[in-house]
């Protein structure tokens, strides 16, 4: 059966999509490609199959929009995100650090109610953001989540920032910083059952009434209040039509083991779709991934790469750094080592896999620097790779010398690399 009236009918409100059994996959392929370009109906058509298809399968389409130039594309997609809980916390950063101010405060918001600390890169970024409301939201959550490191960036903004409010913001999280203040207590912003997918209305019907804002949310802690409402945007309510029903609640991908993406049959064959489906799927489907990207134009893959910036497309962003290590473009390793400071921690991941993988030994100091990750998953691989690039250039001694500054207690996932890491290198 061809897939195309199944998409065009979910697109226009027409056609249930039934049993996706063996559409889902087709479904969400096509979406990606809808996502990247077009007019803006096209790129709402592939939010409402994000719809259909639920968090697990739907959350990557919604991740590639949070950030559109159409008001009502990204609108929708960051509230598919929040929809989808803590596994839409990935396109929830995105937000936080784009150009709409009002999704940006939004994202704040959830980000400092959830106390996430994976969020350090991207509210150190906007503590230099345009809107004073939300370089106040971001020196908010890094008094809730950052280190000492922080210190220096909330000082100058504490003490030179031309607006009141970010001043004292930041002044009060340097307090929270230094012990004086209380640091939030993670608190959930969902519901105790998760809601649906919300599904903008159907491309070329009819426009239905404008839907009320969300509710206020609760402030972070007693002490200091939200920096600014952080209501969503409003935008038109969700067709009336039946929606399918949300997919199960499982993790979406993040770039660790046992969470990654299936491996569809067939692979598709464009280069962008095959490097973003190498960022997604586990380390054991990776080769047959690099096998369909190897006989493809190499140039293709290269302006890709070129062409990404970090806090672009994660899955993108990671698929390209694995793609150069796995094919051993050593050429391309200078943009590679612009992605160790991405915003997202699988891309920062696998950006440093793919220097342990084919970089030269003056690598290991710059590898080194982000030994302070404060990721887990993306410290453990910069371990991982730090061991290997040590090894095959024959200098296990730089790398025992680094892995010598970790001290204290360490979570399990950076602790079982260090030890076999330590282990590698003899010592």
């Amino acid at each position: 059966m061809d897939i195309d009236p199944i998409y065009d009918g979910i697109v226009d409100g027409t056609r249930d999509p039934g049993d996706l059994s063996w559409t889902r996959r087709k479904l969400q392929l096509m979406a990606l490609e809808k996502a990247k370009a077009g007019p803006a109906d096209a790129r709402l058509g592939a939010l409402r199959v994000a719809a259909v298809l639920g968090p697990k399968d739907g959350l990557p389409i919604a991740q590639q929009l949070v950030r559109d130039a159409d008001p009502r594309v990204r609108t929708w997609a960051f509230n598919q995100a929040v929809a989808a809980r803590d596994l839409g916390l990935a396109a929830i950063r995105d937000a936080a650090d784009g150009a709409d101010a009002e999704l940006a405060l939004a994202a704040f918001d959830l980000l400092n109610r959830w106390v996430d600390q994976a969020s350090v890169a991207t509210a150190r970024r906007c503590l230099q953001a345009k809107d004073a409301r939300v370089r106040a939201a971001a020196a908010q959550l890094l008094g809730n989540i950052g280190g000492n490191a922080i210190r220096l960036d909330l000082g100058r903004l504490a003490d030179g920032d031309g607006d009141d409010a970010v001043r004292t913001a930041a002044s009060e999280a340097m307090r929270r910083l230094s012990g004086d203040l209380p640091k939030a207590v993670r608190t959930p912003w969902w519901d105790e059952t998760p809601p649906t997918m919300p599904m903008p209305p159907p491309v070329g019907g009819a426009a239905p009434a404008t839907a009320a804002p969300v509710a206020d949310p609760t402030p972070v802690t007693d002490t200091v209040p939200a920096p600014a409402s952080t209501d969503l945007v409003p935008v038109p309510a969700p067709d009336p039509a039946p929606e399918a029903p949300a997919a199960p609640t499982e993790p979406a991908w993040t770039g660790r083991d046992g969470r990654f993406a299936v491996l569809p049959a067939p692979l598709p064959t464009e280069t962008r779709a095959l490097a973003r489906l190498l960022g997604m799927v586990a380390p054991a489907d990776r080769p047959a991934v690099l096998d369909a990207l190897r006989p493809l134009d190499g140039k293709a893959l290269s302006d890709l790469l070129l062409g990404h910036t970090p806090g672009g497309d994660p899955a993108l962003g990671r698929g390209l750094c694995l793609a150069v290590a796995g094919l051993g473009k050593t050429g391309a390793l200078s943009k590679v080592r612009q992605l160790q400071g991405d915003a997202h921690p699988g891309v920062r991941a696998a950006a440093a896999e793919a220097v342990g993988a084919i970089g030269a030994a003056a690598a290991i100091p710059a590898l080194s620097s982000q030994l302070d990750d404060p990721d887990p998953g993306a410290r453990a691989a910069v371990i991982t790779a730090l061991a290997d690039l040590a090894v095959r250039v024959r200098r296990p001694d730089l790398a025992r010398d680094a892995l010598g500054r970790l001290r204290g207690d360490l979570p399990d996932e950076v602790a079982t690399a260090l030890g076999a890491a330590r282990a590698r290198l003899g010592g």
